[in-house]
């Protein structure tokens, strides 16, 4: 696997049993690979049970403290980079790999000029694909839309419904898909990709011609709106995303905010999105409007 030139850094905060499930999964359908596990300040001694399970080609970094989303892949992209890697595939740590395919055919399109990342069909629990996340850059009107969803007035208005009416019916209706039920799903032909404005950041790769202008993600974030800045550092550097759907993972989703807060939907995690697209729109994409009109 070495000779393909690519590695894997996958960020770990306290949810080891999800972790040592992807590491079993990579050893699985990729021996050899090249893994890092990132811990972003977990309690001390979180790693032992995972090192202990892990393959050979499976290294530890620790940071002392809980860094955040794009400064921990920050971290373990630059020790892989110093390795010598030239793409590297960033992961949660709750996804599980489906095939022995599909990690070639997603590096593929980063060997071709003007591709910076590239990213799978995300196969969730519930048979959702979540790529991409946005098909095209939005317009002025847009952005401005999504700057107001995650309002102070419709955060608490959501975090409201969510918890008193609709989780409760999620909690009773939702049905789950395992693994297992994509193994078979051949929808999409093999080496088909098209080129859309943000891919979902739960598995992600950066190639050589990202990291030709780039060091790694945008560090002044927390959590969450990582993807649509990555995406609007694409585009500024006049490049593309490629989503490359007969490469396939599986996303368990939610484990570790299930853990921390109890949940995506509660108002931690929203306070931190809101930070992150407010923080896109001003120092990205609003920037970049406005020399284009002069």
């Amino acid at each position: 696997m070495r000779d393909a030139d690519f590695a894997l850094v996958v960020l770990h905060y306290r949810t080891t049993n999800e972790t040592a499930d992807f590491l079993n999964s990579a050893e699985k359908y990729y021996p050899g690979l090249r893994i890092l596990v990132v811990d972003n300040g977990s309690p001390e001694n979180d790693l032992e049970p995972l090192k202990k399970c892990s393959p050979g080609t499976t290294r530890f970094l620790r940071l002392p403290e809980n860094c955040g989303f794009a400064r921990g892949l920050n971290a373990g992209i630059a020790f892989l980079r110093n390795e010598g890697y030239s793409s590297i595939i960033c992961s949660n740590n709750d996804i599980l790999f489906l095939d022995s395919d599909s990690l070639p055919l997603l590096i593929s399109p980063l060997l071709e000029g003007g591709i910076a990342a590239s990213g799978p069909c995300i196969l969730t629990p519930k048979g959702r694909n979540q790529n991409p996340l946005l098909a095209a850059r939005p317009d002025p009107a847009e952005a401005k839309k999504m700057v107001r969803y995650y309002s102070l007035g419709n955060i608490w208005s959501r975090y409201l419904l969510n918890r008193y009416l609709l989780s409760p019916l999620k909690k009773r209706f939702r049905k789950k898909r395992p693994p297992e039920a994509f193994l078979s799903e051949s929808e999409k032909k093999e080496g088909k990709r098209e080129c859309f404005y943000a891919l979902n950041g739960a598995f992600f790769a950066l190639g050589p011609g990202f990291f030709e202008r780039f060091e790694g993600l945008d560090p002044r974030t927390f959590l969450y709106g990582e993807e649509l800045i990555l995406a609007e550092m694409v585009h500024q550097a006049e490049m593309k995303m490629a989503y490359v759907p007969s490469a396939r993972v599986f996303h368990k989703e939610d484990k570790t905010s299930d853990l921390v807060w109890g949940g995506e939907d509660r108002i931690q995690p929203a306070l931190y999105a809101r930070e992150s697209i407010r923080y896109w729109y001003n120092e990205h994409y609003l920037p970049f409007e406005r020399r284009g009109k002069k």
